[in-house]
């Protein structure tokens, strides 16, 4: 990589990205999230045997995990990509190598090749009906007759998780929400706690959240690292999850697993794990839309969450309180002096 000097002359500086690399293997680095990387290694062994060589993955630290569950020593996990993982060079480094080669680096995800454009029309919208298995298929050029190796969870440790659900509890009577996810919009509370109330009085419920703000009140929030929360889905009663790529870690071996979709029906067809993992797997869509009001078209005033039971009213960020279905939000607008604008998720 050339850059220049403080004379203004060019000079050859050594790309870090290059120490990541093993000169025997095909460098795949993922930058983007569990279910990407869950999907990297459950094609690996089809992947090398059609194209002969090993694959090394370059990964986050919160991936490791996935190396862990599929046995997968050939991996390096990188703390810091300089200038962070939106880092332009990447994208300059898939331009430069645009097909996986021995030695090399290549930036296994097709939002990073131009050539997948077109491909990325068709198949990576959000209405798309092309299922995820179908999609990874093809982006590595895999026959779809290929088959996805499973995830296993022997190697998991659960001493410390047990240890924290002590106040809690044997983990095969424990009922485990996680009610976040960064790709689709969250649903209210409200929802989950109308969950809570259909399970049986004695059910010993707890949640997971990464944001404390995305938190269910009344609800115990253990903190956990990925590993413990693998291990809990795994050994627990019953999971209630919105989507997510951790919906991908867990589901080949939850014993009981509900899973709930919003944005778009078509992402319950094109995700759906009963799908990919062949199993019983409860997947619900619920419609949500969430709906913004701005004082002055800038200060967050009020906020609605809009879902099939019923209506959640945020004001000021902070104080909550639910309508059901029949009351018209029309009639609770501000008074007219008010300067109101929206903003639709």
């Amino acid at each position: 990589m050339a850059v220049k000097n403080m004379n203004g002359k060019l000079k050859i500086k050594r790309d870090p990205f290059l120490d990541y690399c093993k000169k025997d293997c095909y460098n795949f680095l993922s930058p983007y999230g569990l279910g990407d990387t869950l999907m990297l290694c459950g094609f690996r062994k089809e992947w090398e045997k059609k194209n002969g060589g090993k694959i090394h993955f370059i990964i986050k630290p919160s991936h490791e995990i996935v190396m862990k569950i599929y046995g997968i020593n050939n991996y390096t996990c990188v703390k810091e990509i300089p200038g962070g993982w939106a880092n332009p060079r990447l994208c300059d480094i898939a331009k430069q190598q645009g097909e996986p080669k021995i030695g090399h680096l290549y930036i296994a995800h097709p939002h990073f090749h131009k050539r997948y454009i077109d491909f990325l029309r068709k198949n990576d919208r959000v209405d798309s009906l092309k299922p995820f298995l179908a999609f990874y298929r093809e982006f590595l050029g895999l026959d779809q007759e290929a088959s996805l190796e499973f995830p296993h969870y022997e190697a998991l440790d659960g001493t410390t998780i047990c240890q924290k659900l002590n106040a809690y509890g044997k983990s095969e009577n424990i009922i485990l929400f996680l009610p976040e996810a960064r790709t689709l919009t969250e649903l209210p509370p409200s929802f989950w706690k109308n969950i809570l109330h259909t399970l049986p009085k004695n059910a010993v419920v707890v949640q997971n959240t990464s944001d404390l703000s995305k938190s269910i009140s009344g609800i115990p929030n253990i903190e956990m690292t990925l590993e413990e929360l693998v291990w809990l889905c795994v050994h627990c009663r019953a999971v209630y999850a919105l989507r997510s790529g951790m919906c991908d870690l867990i589901a080949n071996g939850c014993k009981d697993l509900t899973v709930y979709y919003s944005m778009h029906p078509n992402l319950m067809q094109r995700y759906s794990l009963k799908s990919i993992f062949k199993k019983d797997i409860r997947e619900v869509y619920i419609e949500v839309s969430n709906i913004k009001y701005y004082l002055f078209g800038f200060f967050p005033l009020l906020e609605i969450c809009k879902s099939e039971e019923m209506n959640e009213i945020k004001v000021f960020g902070c104080l909550n309180f639910c309508l059901k279905k029949e009351v018209d939000i029309q009639k609770l607008y501000w008074n007219r002096f008010l300067i109101l604008s929206y903003r639709k998720k």
